[in-house]
Formats: C-alpha cells, sequence, structure tokens
C-alpha cells in the first residue's frame, strides 16, 4: 500500500523499518524510505516501552550499523536519542580515524559480528555518548573527552530510564559504560589488579574485556589482546588463590575489632581497609 499511509496508521513502524533493515542488512525502498524522512514525527506518540523493544531488537541483531545510520538518516534518532546528536560528525583526532558517532556504529556492529552478549553491544553503543558533552580543546590542539565514561553512565541511566528499561538493564549496561576506560598496564601492583575486580566485580569482568574488544576493533581494525590476556591470568591466579576482594570476605570484621577493645568509629574502617589492601 500506501507508505505514508501506513506510518499514519502505526508511527512504530517506522522503527520496524529500521529494525527490519538492521536484521536482513536489506536497504529501504526509496519512496518508503522518502516517507519515513516526511513521517519521522509519527514516532513522537509510540510509547517508550515500544519503542524500548524495537531499539533493543535493532541493537541486538546481525548488522546494528545499518539500522542505526537508518535512525539517523530518517531523522528518528534526533527524536528518541537527541543525546546522540552531538556526536555526529565530531572529530576525535589522536588514534581515532572515525568521528564519534561512526566509531559508535564500528563499536556495536564489531559487538555483533563477534557473537558478543547483548548487554555488550547495548553497552558498545551507548559507551561513547559521553563524549557529546565532554570535549575539549587542550593546548596542543588535541581534542580531550576527560570523564567521559562518567557522563556516559549518567545519559546512559536517563536513556534507559526514559525508555522504561529494566532495573537489570540500567545496571549492566550503565556499569560496563562506567568503567570501560580501564587502563591496564604491565606494573600494576596485585592490589592494583584486586582494586579492579573490587570496583567492577568478577561477573562483569568478562562483559567489559568483550565491549574493550568491541572498542579496539572499532579504533583499529583488530583488537590487542595481550594485555587483555595479561590481565585476565593475573585475575585467574588471584581467584584460585582465594584471597579477599572485598571487605565481607575478610574473615575479620569490626564486630572482631570492638571485641578486641578498638572503639566504634572510622578506626574501624580503617584498619579493616588497611587490612584488604
Amino acid at each position: 500500500g500506501n507508505a505514508e499511509e501506513r506510518f499514519d496508521e502505526d508511527g512504530l513502524r517506522l522503527l520496524r523499518a529500521c529494525r527490519f533493515a538492521a536484521k536482513l542488512n536489506f536497504t529501504i525502498e526509496k519512496n518508503t524510505l522518502k516517507a519515513m524522512k516526511e513521517k519521522c514525527e509519527n514516532i513522537r506518540p509510540i510509547s517508550e516501552e515500544r519503542i524500548h523493544e524495537e531499539l533493543f531488537k535493532l541493537i541486538c541483531s546481525r548488522y546494528p550499523k545499518t539500522g542505526l545510520e537508518l535512525l539517523h538518516q530518517t531523522g528518528l534518532l534526533a527524536i528518541i536519542l537527541p543525546e546522540f546528536i552531538p556526536t555526529v560528525g565530531m572529530e576525535q583526532k589522536g588514534f581515532h580515524t572515525h568521528d564519534v558517532w561512526t566509531h559508535t556504529l564500528l563499536a556495536t556492529q564489531a559487538s555483533a559480528v563477534n557473537e558478543f552478549d547483548d548487554y555488550v553491544r547495548l553497552a558498545s553503543f551507548f559507551h561513547d555518548v559521553g563524549k557529546g558533552v565532554t570535549r575539549a580543546l587542550s593546548d596542543t590542539g588535541v581534542y580531550t573527552f576527560y570523564n567521559h565514561e562518567i557522563e556516559g553512565e549518567k545519559l546512559t541511566k536517563l536513556i534507559l530510564k526514559r525508555l522504561k528499561s529494566s532495573n537489570e538493564e540500567i545496571k549492566v549496561i550503565s556499569h560496563l559504560v562506567r568503567h570501560h576506560m580501564f587502563n591496564y598496564t604491565t606494573d600494576w601492583s596485585d592490589s592494583a589488579v584486586r582494586r579492579f575486580i573490587n570496583r567492577v566485580g568478577l561477573e562483569y569482568i568478562p562483559l567489559l574485556f568483550q565491549l574493550r574488544i568491541a572498542d579496539q576493533i572499532a579504533i583499529a581494525g583488530k583488537p590487542d589482546f595481550t594485555s587483555l590476556e595479561e590481565l585476565d591470568a593475573r585475575i585467574e591466579r588471584i581467584k584460585q588463590a582465594q584471597c579477599a576482594l572485598t571487605l565481607s570476605a575478610l574473615k575479620l570484621d569490626g564486630n572482631q575489632l570492638i571485641a578486641l577493645g578498638i572503639p566504634k568509629g572510622k578506626l574501624i574502617g580503617q584498619i579493616l581497609n588497611y587490612l584488604l589492601e
């Protein structure tokens, strides 16, 4: 039938068209695409729950780059995900050869190609959204994005809450965004590795490593497994040694310190943190 009439009947079909293209890697027929651009405002009255379902299916599809490019091309991105608009065409310089938006598409596609966990695919899409509000030009003429992972975590939570995501989705995706900038070097002490485990959480480390691989592929075309494999081996040794990774894992607690005669207060926490370290 007539594309404009179909999109007037249900505005969600605009997003479904992008999702089908992402699933099948098809192009959209030219008159249908033209109608999508003209009728993009029809997405506004659609409930957040319905948008959430289609958007997440798109991002977790086999060809998310295709669907996400169509979101921007049709004007839908500016309506349902306006936080990403500043990243479009945003130059990065340094070791980045792509603008922030293109890098985001490539990272999300890399997650799909490698069949990573759905949470990783979603985090790949959101991981650099904070760059849109943190870019600054240094004295040396290089763009910086200090704390973009912190701002990215905030924006990710804001967007996911708006889309009526589950608490689990909000927790995991924003957590991965927050920690994707970890910078492991061979001179990390065992204490530093334990702090990393404590900060990220053992259950999230495999997902974070997948996110780092997708990010590296988007930057350089291929990942560098050397540092990740070394860090993974060190984490495994610490797990095998059954080291205490959190305060609750210590065999000594505040009550026992008090029983030893140490007064209640800050000193208890300081001692426990010292012992954990």
